[in-house]
């Protein structure tokens, strides 16, 4: 080596720096006077992969200010990177130089090994720098890479030129199945490159995690998204064979205005939308408003209290008679849950559709049978007979091979005997469903236990559930009544389900019965069991108790709502 004090200044230099590239100048100039090298040039080539998709392609040239350089005299090098990249570098000597000789080239083989070596370092401190802010699958910012690219625009004082989409790619599971876990990954690439496609260079995409993806939009291109979300076409391959894939997605939307505080908002305010979107609206988008976020914090205060609540046994269970109305004698009832929280009611639609997609609901609805078989003892034993109590349980349960244990476990821990225990569950259109309620309801009537569906005729299977599950009792929704009684077709419809009903020996109870036209309506149809405020409202246990101690009504006493 010429000079050692030279070559410690170069590979401190090249040391102190993390960007190589942005010191190679500086070196170029420390290494004049030693060996005259007038200029450098490198080139660097890398394909594509999960961290650069669209690979590398770039150089750069650096020259000694003040110096030509002799384009006969070069030194060239070549170097693999690890990535299957090419890095090209060639030396030139300044002009009117002698050429380097065989010493000088050792020199410059090592002083360009020690360049090569801190590019590489340089590019590692790169790779694992993307790493921590890009998706491994499809090579687009993940969520802390999303993240960096909104501060950015948050800094410039540009966010609220933008909305963002928070979105979920509909049915992937279904696409999962088909084509397995490695080609899924693969569409989810070629799905990733489609959005990459439709952005600008200032408008970003990032992958959260799984089929969930996350956007910041220009608030002009928004309508053009969402069209965009409604349905992508791309390709997966079954074996050799190309397949046509159709990605759509639910989306929440986040119109980003000057109230935004931090940029974690325009994701969390995004998803929040799309939950709603998925689990409430059913609609493909949804857009973040102020209301939606009381909304959602309610839904949370409500799932954060309700275990504890389930303990202090805050909910109590209320009883509507079922009356048969050509005797006006009082027949069953149906257990309804109130939550009274701090001497104030919750009402029931406040919190149900909360814990029955939270799934909470199981937990509750065996609360509320429990309760049921232990009011039912208690009657019992103090020689007051009971009628037959019908008990909600949600479609969530079917799911659950121990159900129907479940139900009968209870009822033999209280001795009760199965003719007063009614299960009520609604009908259902999904197919896997249908035949898990269909092994269901065939254990309960082999433990003898009633099943009832409930709400029958608001679905689209209703047919097929009269033809295939051995149930005991039709509940007709209310909303057959509430218009029947002036709509022919309800007419014509309500009398041919009780008819069909009543020849498959199935009882026919209608609810929601609020005056005595509904009443006569149905005396019209032959259905003589009701529920509803014309005869009681829900009543708690003492109340109850009263009314199954007299079970005839004096229908003299009956005010008619409709008055």
């Amino acid at each position: 080596m010429k000079s050692s004090t030279v070559f410690a200044e170069y590979v401190d230099l090249l040391s102190k720096h993390e960007n190589t590239f942005e010191c190679v100048q500086k070196a170029i100039e420390l290494l004049w006077d030693s060996y005259q090298i007038a200029r450098l040039e490198m080139t660097f080539q890398v394909p594509p992969n999960v961290f650069t998709p669209d690979g590398i392609n770039t150089g750069g040239s650096f020259a000694m200010p003040g110096q030509v350089a002799d384009e006969q005299l070069v030194f060239k090098k070549n170097y693999t990177t690890g990535e299957g990249g090419i890095v090209n570098v060639d030396l030139y000597r300044g002009y009117g130089c002698e050429a380097w000789n065989e010493s000088e080239e050792v020199d410059l083989d090592m002083i360009l090994n020690i360049l090569f070596f801190h590019c590489g370092r340089f590019r590692l401190i790169q790779q694992i720098s993307n790493s921590m802010l890009t998706d491994v699958v499809t090579g687009i910012p993940n969520t802390q890479g999303f993240l960096k690219r909104v501060e950015k625009v948050y800094e410039q004082d540009n966010i609220t030129k933008y909305n963002s989409f928070c979105f979920n790619l509909k049915r992937f599971g279904l696409i999962n199945r088909k084509f397995g876990k490695q080609e899924a990954d693969d569409i989810i690439c070629r799905y990733a490159r489609l959005l990459l496609a439709f952005i600008d260079k200032d408008e970003y995409i990032g992958r959260l995690g799984g089929d969930n993806f996350v956007a910041l939009i220009k608030k002009e291109k928004t309508e053009e998204f969402i069209r965009f979300l409604s349905g992508a076409a791309t390709y997966g391959m079954l074996g050799e064979q190309q397949s046509t894939v159709i990605l759509s997605a639910t989306a929440g939307i986040y119109e980003i205005d000057d109230s935004i505080s931090d940029c974690e908002r325009v994701i969390s305010n995004g998803a929040m939308a799309l939950s709603i979107a998925r689990n409430i609206t059913k609609q493909p988008y949804v857009y973040f408003t102020t209301e939606l976020n009381e909304r959602v914090n309610n839904e949370k205060k409500i799932l954060g209290s309700f275990t504890q609540a389930l303990k202090d046994r805050e909910f109590q269970v209320y009883y509507q008679p079922k009356v048969k109305t050509d005797t006006y004698h009082l027949i069953g009832a149906e257990a309804l849950v109130r939550w009274y929280r701090n001497d104030k009611l919750i009402s029931p639609c406040e919190f149900i559709p909360i814990i029955e997609r939270d799934g909470s609901i199981c937990n509750l609805d065996f609360y509320v049978l429990d309760q049921v078989c232990r009011d039912l003892r208690e009657w019992l034993d103090s020689g007051v007979e009971p009628v037959r109590v019908s008990v909600n349980f949600s479609r969530k349960h079917l799911s659950n091979p121990e159900f129907a244990n479940k139900i009968q476990n209870l009822l033999n821990q209280y001795h009760i005997d199965p003719k007063y225990i009614e299960v009520e569950v609604t009908e259902t259109t999904d197919e896997e469903e249908q035949g898990l309620l269909s092994a269901f309801v065939n254990r309960m009537k082999d433990s003898q236990i009633a099943v009832s569906i409930d709400d029958f005729g608001t679905g689209y299977s209703s047919l097929n559930i009269l033809r295939t599950f051995p149930v005991e009792i039709l509940k007709i929704d209310k909303s057959f009544i509430d218009q029947g009684t002036d709509e022919e077709t309800d007419r014509i419809v309500l009398s041919n389900i009780i008819h069909m009903a009543k020849q498959l020996n199935m009882d026919v109870v209608s609810e929601g019965v609020e005056n005595w036209n509904q009443v006569e309506f149905l005396h019209d149809m032959e259905c003589y069991i009701v529920q509803g405020f014309l005869f009681d409202k829900p009543m708690p246990k003492g109340d109850f108790e009263q009314r199954i101690q007299n079970k005839q009504y004096d229908i003299t006493q009956i005010v008619d709502y409709a008055e």
